[in-house]
């Protein structure tokens, strides 16, 4: 029977709207009535926020007027059958606007389970694939969790505008150990890391990286720990 869990990891919800977007699956939508019936309607995400964790839906059959701004709406997508509910923000014609919630519902996969690491504990390097471009190409940055599918990193603000959602970079050095092949990487999202610690001097960002060419024997290793 599947095991579905209360998660609040980011990473984990930010991985399953990323696939979702790629195949372009449908989500399935449901809000009660005040009558106890449920209206249900398929959609597709239209575009995702990372910043902001805001979601742009389009409805199958452009029905979204249906559904009740005052109501809680229910999502729930194929991929690992994430389940969270919501309020709507904005609502259209075929189309509307949600923002996500703090906690979710999501099934559990043992066998790709995150590993956190004690921050400044260990840091990667990586480095842009676009050698034509202008300005520092290579960042040392601290790992905060590994999968099997990628790896979260913490930057300084500072560094925010030399990255881009969607870009490709190389994994050159893991620790203090060279990769000896660069693995081919890409920035799936990136997002304020805590806010209750923010301030104007000082303000951390996130990083998610996906593992484009599997995962390298030297990441496999650190997991096995």
């Amino acid at each position: 029977m599947d095991n579905l869990i209360w998660e609040d990891d980011r990473e984990s919800i930010y991985d399953s709207i990323e696939r979702t977007l790629e195949n372009i699956d449908t989500i399935l939508l449901w809000q009660l009535t005040n009558d106890g019936t449920r209206i249900k309607e398929k959609a597709l995400i239209q575009k995702f926020n990372f910043e902001t964790g805001t979601l742009l839906l389009s409805t199958i059959d452009e029905k979204s007027n249906v559904f009740k701004k005052q109501n809680e709406l229910f999502l729930k997508f194929e991929d690992r059958s994430l389940l969270f509910k919501t309020k709507i923000e904005k609502l259209g014609e075929g189309r509307l606007q949600v923002k996500l919630p703090k906690n979710y519902r999501i099934l559990e996969n043992r066998n790709q389970k995150r590993r956190k690491i004690p921050k400044d504990v260990l840091k990667l390097k990586i480095e842009k694939s676009d050698t034509e471009i202008i300005g520092k190409t290579s960042f040392e940055l601290i790992v905060l969790d590994l999968c099997e599918k990628g790896v979260g990193l913490l930057f300084s603000v500072t560094k925010l505008n030399s990255f881009c959602i969607g870009e490709k970079v190389y994994l050159k050095k893991f620790g203090n150990t060279e990769v000896r092949v660069p693995l081919l990487c890409r920035i799936v999202h990136l997002t304020e890391y805590d806010k209750t610690k923010s301030t104007m001097m000082k303000r951390d960002y996130k990083m998610g990286l996906e593992f484009l060419d599997g995962i390298p024997e030297i990441i496999e290793k650190e997991l096995a720990k």
